[in-house]
């Protein structure tokens, strides 16, 4: 069995309705390992995973909010994974994993990011340094709040600077930027409208959950993002340099 992972802008998770909204959808995805970011909380337990997963053998470890912003909370089923190692720091909470089934290695590493230069610098020393710490394949998920082109922007100003580091970063860690070709994206009606998301190279908008692999050769059957109410799937894709990726 292959993991299925969510990664999600929640968007707050203060309100009991919208987390019981968030538990019925993460029952219907049959996630293995979720990534939520945004959750706007500044302490989380197993009271709030509860409320969240109804997953008697659920792991988790989060990063709390700073104020109304931020909040990361990374769960995962510990049928299927099993915690080796974990990280949070101020823009990434980072698990590395064994897969039960097949003693698999590999690290995952849910974002949200800042929305300076400046401090975007510290989140691409996190991320490089995880890299480096730990070895083996990498995928990366969540909300950066920047995107690598003008063209992805959706309201949102992004400088040059920002755009370039990220692209940088992206070519210096040997991540492979997942294509969206061959996917199955399903749209409703949303707070916002309906959501469109175009087949780029990276989803648009801040509030999409790009993911990228480093080593992609996890093979990984399905991998799941949410933006408002819009869903995109990822089913298993082709072959990278001898590598299987998804997309």
């Amino acid at each position: 069995m292959k993991p299925k992972i969510l990664s999600w802008n929640v968007r707050g998770l203060n309100n009991p309705n919208k987390c019981l909204r968030v538990k019925n959808l993460i029952r219907d995805w049959k996630a293995d390992i979720l990534c939520l970011q945004e959750t706007k909380l500044k302490y989380v337990d197993r009271n709030i995973i509860r409320s969240l997963w109804n997953c008697t053998y659920a792991g988790w470890t989060s990063l709390p909010s700073k104020g109304a912003s931020g909040g990361i909370i990374v769960m995962w089923d510990k049928r299927v994974v099993d915690l080796v190692e974990e990280s949070v720091d101020e823009f990434v909470v980072a698990c590395s994993f064994k897969s039960l089934e097949d003693g698999f290695m590999w690290g995952f590493a849910g974002v949200y990011g800042p929305n300076n230069d400046n401090s975007r610098k510290l989140l691409w020393d996190e991320i490089a340094g995880l890299c480096s710490w730990w070895e083996g394949p990498w995928c990366i998920g969540g909300d950066f709040n920047t995107t690598r082109f003008s063209s992805e922007r959706s309201g949102d100003s992004n400088s040059g600077s920002a755009m370039a580091d990220f692209s940088a970063l992206i070519f210096e860690l040997d991540l492979i930027d997942l294509p969206l070709g061959g996917v199955t994206t399903l749209g409703r009606m949303g707070g916002h409208g309906l959501v469109w998301t175009y087949l780029l190279s990276l989803l648009p908008g801040r509030h999409i959950s790009p993911l990228f692999v480093r080593s992609a050769s996890l093979g990984f059957a399905q991998i799941i993002f949410h933006l408002c109410w819009t869903v995109v799937v990822f089913k298993r894709g082709g072959d990278t340099s001898n590598s299987k990726i998804c997309g």
